[in-house]
């Protein structure tokens, strides 16, 4: 096998492992979105709950409303029924199983390409 072909192999075995890692940051991602999806579900007025304050800290807290606030960037919260907020997560979720499609595809294609490298030499 030549030096370029052997090149060309190591750039798409690289560019392979990179699209793995993040097909499973894409999976936790949607496996955390499905999570919210079921506390959701599980969610009722006067239930409690423990809020995370960040880092490892929690708060017990009562729910007063079935409104939620999501952040939409930059520190700008909108309020959203619960139906609202699983139809976006619900769209969130679409755009990473799309995205994920997209990249095993992608791993396809490398993999035939380096296949043919190696057929060809």
């Amino acid at each position: 096998m030549k030096e370029q072909e052997q090149m060309m192999i190591q750039i798409m075995q690289q560019e392979k492992a990179q699209l793995e890692e993040q097909i499973n940051t894409i999976n936790n991602h949607k496996e955390d979105m499905e999570k919210i999806m079921t506390g959701l579900d599980e969610l009722t007025e006067d239930s409690e709950i423990l809020a995370n304050l960040g880092k490892g800290i929690y708060v017990p807290a009562k729910i007063k409303s079935k409104n939620l606030f999501m952040e939409v960037g930059n520190k700008i919260f909108v309020e959203k029924s619960i139906p609202e907020t699983k139809k976006v997560i619900e769209e969130e979720i679409k755009k990473l199983v799309g995205i994920k499609h997209e990249m095993n595809e992608k791993i396809k294609s490398i993999e035939l390409e380096a296949q043919n490298i190696l057929k060809q030499s």
